[in-house]
C-alpha cells in the first residue's frame, strides 16, 4: 500500500506584510490629518500640512508603483496616489472662494477671489473629484480582492483603510 501526501490547500501567493501595514497605516493618518483639517478644531491642528502630506504620498505612490512593478504589486500605489488627489482636492476646494461663498450665502465675485482662476478654476476640481471617486472604488475593489484571495486577517487593516477613504471621500462629495 503507498501513501500519498494530499495538501489541504495550494499554498496562496505570499504579498510582502510591509504594503498591507505601512500604506494603509499611512492613508488612515492621512485621513484623520485631513478630517482634523476639514473640521477646523481648535484641538485638532494636523502635524504636517496639506501640501507635505500630498507630496510624501505622492513620493510614496512612485516607489511603490516602481518598486511593486517587477513584482506585480504596483496596484498598492493605487492608495497613497488616491489619498495625495483627496488631499489636493481638499486644499483647492478650500481656496474655491465661489464654492464656500455660495455655501455660506455671501456672494463672491471674480476679482475678490484671487483662486477664482487658479490653475483653471472649477474645472479642475471637477476632474480630481472625479478621479478621487473612481480611484476610491478601486482602492476598496482591490481590498475586497485582497480579502477574499488571502483572507480578512491578512486584508484587515487594508480594508479598513479602504473603507476610511469611501467614507472620506462622500463626505467630501457631498458636504
Amino acid at each position: 500500500m503507498t501513501s500519498a501526501t494530499v495538501s489541504p490547500r495550494p499554498a496562496a501567493r505570499r504579498i510582502p506584510s510591509v504594503p498591507l501595514i505601512v500604506l494603509p497605516v499611512l492613508s488612515l493618518l492621512a485621513t484623520a490629518a485631513m478630517v482634523a483639517d476639514m473640521a477646523g478644531s481648535a484641538i485638532a491642528v494636523p502635524l504636517l500640512p496639506g501640501a507635505v502630506w500630498a507630496a510624501g504620498l505622492f513620493v510614496v505612490a512612485a516607489v511603490v508603483a516602481a518598486a511593486g512593478r517587477r513584482r506585480g504589486q504596483a496596484r498598492f500605489a493605487v492608495e497613497p496616489f488616491t489619498m495625495a488627489l483627496m488631499v489636493v482636492l481638499a486644499a483647492l476646494h478650500g481656496r474655491d472662494g465661489a464654492a464656500s461663498g455660495a455655501a455660506s450665502g455671501v456672494a463672491v465675485t471674480a476679482s475678490s477671489d484671487p483662486h477664482a482662476a487658479h490653475l483653471g478654476g472649477s474645472w479642475l476640481l471637477l476632474v480630481i473629484a472625479v478621479a478621487v471617486a473612481a480611484l476610491t472604488v478601486v482602492c476598496l475593489t482591490c481590498a475586497v480582492r485582497l480579502a477574499a484571495t488571502h483572507g480578512i486577517v491578512a486584508a484587515l487593516l487594508p480594508v479598513v483603510s479602504a473603507v476610511a477613504m469611501c467614507a472620506m471621500t462622500t463626505w467630501m462629495l457631498v458636504a
